[in-house]
């Protein structure tokens, strides 16, 4: 069977806004290394296969953070520990554990996924106003 209606999941990363480079000097634009990118991820996920993923990665919730509502697997959060990962911090093993279930999940899942970045830098030596 082929699929005819697919879910775009769409995430950012960092800010498209150029407003905070107005205030600054070219020199000074260029001087900052950090956050001058801006990224949309999406992922593209057949509605054959929705439920399945859903489970799967309620699944993975429920052993590790049954107690949490409303909950997102936010790659920065994971990555420092943060939010509902704090507790994984004191517990080196069960975090381990939660990351092989992650990547499981990733590995075997039925999606596609699209990334764009944009250079902020290269945007405003091509476009500057």
């Amino acid at each position: 069977m082929t699929d005819n209606l697919y879910f775009l999941f769409l995430d950012e990363i960092y800010s498209p806004n150029l407003n905070n480079f107005r205030k600054l000097t070219k020199k000074e634009i260029f001087a900052h290394t950090n956050h001058h990118h801006f990224g949309v991820t999406g992922a593209i996920v057949a509605a054959s296969c929705l439920y399945d993923l859903d489970s799967k990665a309620r699944k993975i919730k429920d052993r590790y953070f049954s107690k949490k509502e409303n909950f997102v697997f936010h790659y920065v959060d994971i990555l420092h520990d943060r939010g509902d990962f704090y507790e994984l911090a004191n517990d080196k093993n069960r975090k381990k554990s939660f990351i092989a279930s992650l990547k499981s999940f990733v590995d075997n899942a039925e999606f596609k996924y699209i990334c764009a970045f944009v250079d902020k830098h290269e945007l405003i030596k091509k476009c500057w106003l």
